[in-house]
Parts: C-alpha cells; sequence; structure tokens
C-alpha cells in the first residue's frame, strides 16, 4: 500500500510498502526545503527522511533513481540515512544518476543500471563573492567535500582514490558498461525506451555532457 505520505507535498518521491519491502523513487533534482515546502520536482532531505520513516519496519528498500544531481549536502545526508538504514538496499538507475545522485547510488548494498543510463561525476562547485581569505576558505571547504564523495565512491568502486579524483576533475560521464568496468555498479539491466524527463537547460550547463543529451526532443531507453 502507499505510505502516509503526502505525495502532493513532494511529488517526485513516491514511496509504496508492499509486504517487508519498501519502494523509493528518486525522480527529481536534490534541493533543500525551502519555507514553502518542497517544490513538484524536486527531493529533499526532510521528505526523504519523512518517505523512510513511512516505510515502517521493512528488511528490504528499493531505491529508483532518475536524478540530475543537486544540493551536496542534501545528497550526502540522503546517502547517509540510506547507508545507517537496516534494511537490504538496491538502488536501482533508471536514466540518470549525475553529480550527487551517483553519490546517493552509492549507499545500495546492491547497485543496478539501465543499459542506457549515465552517471557522472565531478567536483563539487559553488558561487562566492568575498574578499581573498573567504576565497581560499571557500576553496579549502570545496577540496575537503571533493573528499568526503571521493571516500563514499571509493568505498564500492575497484580504482584507487586518485584516479577517482581525476575522473571527478574531468566531470566524468559514464555509461552502464563504464560503471560495471569501474565497479561504481553491480548489475546492468535491460530497459525500456521512454521520454527524457531531464531539464535539458541544466543538462547543457555541464561541459562534458554527452550531444546526445543535449538535444531537446530526445528520447531515451530507460
Amino acid at each position: 500500500m502507499y505510505g502516509m505520505y503526502d505525495r502532493k507535498k513532494n511529488s517526485f518521491i513516491n514511496v509504496i510498502n508492499v509486504e517487508d519491502t519498501g519502494y523509493i523513487d528518486i525522480y527529481g533534482e536534490i534541493k533543500p526545503i525551502n519555507n514553502k515546502g518542497d517544490d513538484e520536482t524536486s527531493v529533499s532531505v526532510y521528505g526523504f527522511n519523512e518517505a523512510i520513516k513511512n516505510l515502517g519496519d521493512v528488511s528490504k528498500i528499493i531505491v529508483s533513481i532518475n536524478s540530475i544531481g543537486g544540493d551536496v549536502f542534501e545528497g550526502i545526508t540522503i546517502h547517509n540515512i540510506l547507508k545507517r538504514h537496516k534494511a537490504h538496499i538496491t538502488v536501482n538507475i533508471e536514466g540518470y544518476a549525475l553529480s550527487i545522485a551517483s553519490l546517493i547510488a552509492m549507499a545500495g548494498d546492491t547497485i543496478n543500471m539501465s543499459d542506457n543510463s549515465y552517471m557522472m561525476i565531478h567536483c563539487a562547485s559553488t558561487m562566492v563573492v568575498g574578499e581573498p581569505r573567504e576565497l581560499r576558505e571557500m576553496a579549502e571547504t570545496l577540496d575537503k567535500i571533493d573528499d568526503i564523495i571521493c571516500n563514499s565512491y571509493f568505498d564500492k568502486v575497484k580504482i584507487s582514490k586518485f584516479e577517482i579524483k581525476d575522473m571527478m576533475k574531468e566531470e566524468t560521464w559514464l555509461n552502464a558498461e563504464d560503471c560495471k568496468k569501474y565497479g561504481f555498479i553491480d548489475n546492468i539491466t535491460t530497459g525500456k525506451k521512454i521520454s527524457a524527463c531531464a531539464d535539458h537547460k541544466k543538462i547543457n550547463k555541464y561541459r562534458n555532457a554527452p550531444s546526445t543529451l543535449k538535444s531537446n526532443n530526445s528520447s531515451y531507453y530507460l
């Protein structure tokens, strides 16, 4: 049955509890909650934590992800909520797991990825205006965030931290075969054709996004 979670408040987190298994869909941008509540296209720590609570005492949780990423601290917190849960976590990447959404995926005990999906990893970024001291402090903070993210990838992958950092610096886009080779995922699954739901303007901001993902008229196999 559906949980008690108010889906109208955060329609991009869908929650279902079937017997001993909970299902959560993360289909949207990762954003902090604002004073009006979550909007209809975002996923926040608040909304995700409420979803987890409303699953009740389950032994399995299946998390499906199609997200372009978003706020780094919201994403890290969602990752940690999943990691500390006693249930076995299965993550299904069904389209995009970009930026901080890729870190959320790493919380899975088992990680599956649709054969025509994409993962993207990169360094944290921000916009700041200030004096030289403030800019240096922000650069140091971003380096520390990158270390946290790198360590979380390293817990899963088959490559070194040095290689992970290089991939992050280069804004690396990975298809399912790449992810399997490097150890980001466990299994590749066969997808089906559906219309893309990502905001292409946000995809276009990435310097290395595959050209096929930048078209406004594309459909993707998920």
